[in-house]
């Protein structure tokens, strides 16, 4: 059954105006008229509200395709958003944890061997880093992942604009640059003092 059919049905059994609805319902009077005349749908937590509301259960609704849809971009973006804000977290601490040891240089200075061991602790703190952003673009642009798609795309957030992780040439600089980090890590490691 559509929503827009339960929800006018409901409100007109239970003798209340659209205005009573959106007022207990803290929503405005033009949201519930364009879900009783099928011309937008509620977010996922407004239609859980609703149910409970009107007391219906949301099983009702699932011959309303273009209301399944919805709930299910809802839920995926809502999902995406999680995926960025743990990425963005992870961003976060790999950044304080890659210029705490640099504060401490001078400190240490004079011991070239701690400088070393500082400086190989940067460059994998900046591999990681690489890695988690690629990851945070790619969960950013993967409704519209095109390996044929351009190489440069605009940022997911801020101005300007990054590397494409769908495109084969965008994966190749990705991880020619973490191969590049990798590489010197090592170098790093091996060259004697």
């Amino acid at each position: 059954m559509l929503l827009s059919k339960v929800l006018k049905k409901k409100r007109q059994e239970r003798g209340e105006t659209q205005q009573q609805v959106a007022d207990m319902l803290h929503i405005s009077r033009q949201s519930i008229s364009n879900w009783e005349n099928n011309k937008s749908y509620p977010d996922v937590p407004t239609l859980i509200e609703l149910s409970q509301y009107f007391d219906f259960s949301l099983d009702v609704l699932k011959g309303d395709d273009d209301l399944m849809k919805k709930i299910k971009k809802d839920y995926e973006f809502i999902h995406k958003e999680k995926e960025n804000k743990k990425y963005q977290l992870y961003l976060m601490v790999i950044l304080l944890l890659m210029f705490i040891p640099i504060l401490f240089i001078p400190l240490f200075g004079k011991h070239v061997m701690v400088v070393k061991y500082i400086g190989i602790f940067v460059v994998l703190m900046s591999i990681c880093l690489l890695y988690f952003s690629l990851k945070l673009v790619q969960t950013y642009y993967k409704d519209v992942a095109d390996k044929n798609g351009p190489l440069f795309i605009p940022k997911a957030f801020g101005i300007g604009i990054t590397i494409n992780p769908f495109n084969f040439w965008g994966k190749v600089i990705w991880l020619s640059l973490i191969a590049f980090l990798v590489v010197l890590v090592i170098k790093m490691i091996l060259t004697p003092i």
